[in-house]
């Protein structure tokens, strides 16, 4: 299990695996590459390209995979605990 920053570029090499539990419910924004990602819980495998956004929850297990080529990817860190209506591709979420 890795220490994952929030607001900074994080960069994953082809095949390289991260894995952590967020403290927090965080955005997720997909900046190159293709990239798998499970959560614990949820029955479901989910396959971001470039450009995807997608919020992930706190206090469960995420994994990560980039497939095929070098990926990177940000997360920010969300305000409260609820999910969000995500903004438009390019603007990112501010607390209230």
């Amino acid at each position: 299990m890795q220490n994952i920053r929030t607001d900074t570029s994080i960069h994953i090499h082809a095949g390289e695996l991260v894995s952590w539990i967020p403290d927090n419910m965080l955005y997720l924004h997909v900046q190159t590459g293709l990239v798998w990602l499970t959560i614990a819980g949820d029955g479901q495998d989910y396959w971001l390209e470039a450009g995807a956004q997608m919020q992930l929850p706190a206090g469960r297990q995420i994994v990560m995979e980039a497939e095929g080529r070098k990926a990177s990817f940000s997360l920010t860190r969300l305000c409260g605990t609820r999910a969000i209506s995500l903004p438009p591709f390019g603007v990112e979420p501010a607390c209230a």
